[in-house]
Order: structure tokens, then sequence, then C-alpha cells
């Protein structure tokens, strides 16, 4: 990293409303919506010249915004849990930043170095849009319970391209499924492993 050039606070303003509630059913359930408004974002920018290297600076305004929503319902000793969250992230303002890789990159400034235009619209690189989450765990008794959980995230415009017009197109999505196991020896002691 090299020293970052003097950097303005941001400032961050955020409206959410929401509801949560339980179903007839026992089905528990929540929904969410948000805004958030940021003035004065902070980007690491690469340093052109060197590998691995560069500095923070404030790049204008950003924008994260979406909804969220959550249902659950435990059967027995069976609990069910499902999550969605969608996120649009985006630029709010123009900048030009220096860039090698992207394949749009050009000398914008006139100083022999390539760079990348930034503009209102944008989408925030390395934020997926969708992201999903299932969960089911089981207690076999008091004391020890299995579960799973399967976490689905969608495709994503990878560092370097914020200006999304990068020939290689975005990072694919994925999947992880994670197992675990937890045994409760007493109310404040437990063991857990995770795969």
């Amino acid at each position: 990293f090299l020293a970052d050039p003097p950097l303005d606070p941001v400032i961050s303003k955020t409206v959410e409303i929401g509801a949560r509630g339980t179903a007839a059913n026992d089905l528990s359930w929540s929904a969410a919506i948000y805004r958030t408004d940021l003035k004065d974002d902070i980007l690491f920018i690469s340093n052109p010249l060197a590998t691995n290297a560069g500095v923070f600076d404030n790049v204008g305004d950003t924008r994260r915004q979406g909804f969220e929503l959550t249902v659950g319902k435990k059967i027995g000793k069976l609990g069910l849990s499902a999550r969605y969250s969608y996120l649009k992230a985006t630029y709010e303002s123009s900048f030009i930043i220096a860039n090698e890789v992207n394949t749009e990159a050009a000398d914008l400034n006139g100083d022999g170095e390539d760079d990348i235009q930034v503009r209102p619209g944008n989408r925030i690189p390395g934020l997926p849009e969708s992201t999903l989450k299932i969960r089911a765990d089981y207690d076999f008794s008091d004391k020890f319970s299995l579960g799973a959980n399967v976490i689905y995230a969608s495709s994503i415009f990878a560092r370097g391209d914020e200006n999304n017009a990068d020939e290689r197109g975005k990072v694919p999505g994925y999947t992880v499924v994670n197992l675990d196991a937890r045994y409760r020896f007493t109310k404040n002691f437990e063991v857990f492993g995770r795969i």
C-alpha cells in the first residue's frame, strides 16, 4: 500500500422499513426494504505501475438498495428456514480511475496511463445482486443437533470492472453447502464442528 491521500469522511443516510410476525401455523416471517446513500464513499484504487499496490480515495456517491425476505418454521425437532436478499449497489457519481486490466481501458487523462470511466448506475464490483440461504437442522436430543445450509450467490462484477464493460464479463455465481454438528455439555459450554 501507498500513503492514502487526505480522505473525507463517508456520510451514510439510510431509510429502512420492515415487518415481521408469525402466521397461524407457526411460520415465522420477516420482510424489509432499504436504501442507503453514501456521500464521499471510499474505493481502493490500484497503482497501475505496481502489483498489489494502491491507495484508498474518495470517489463520490454510491447507493445500496434492496429487500430481504425470510421465512422459518419449526416442525417438532426439525428447523427449516430460508432467506432471500436482493441488492442493487451502484455508483452515483462519475469518476475516472487508472486501470490496466480492463479491456475497455484507454488513456482518458492524456497522461499515458490506461483509465476507465465510471458512470452513475454502474454496479459496484464484488457484491452479488441475489443471495439465497436455506437451512435445515435437527435436534436429536437437548444436547445434540445436526444441520446443513445451502448458500447461493449470483454473479458479480470483478474488482477492476467498475465500469461494468470488461469483455471478460462477470464472475459466475456460486453455491456452497455447509454441514454442522453441535454437542451441548452444559448450558454454557458446547462443542461444534463444520464442514
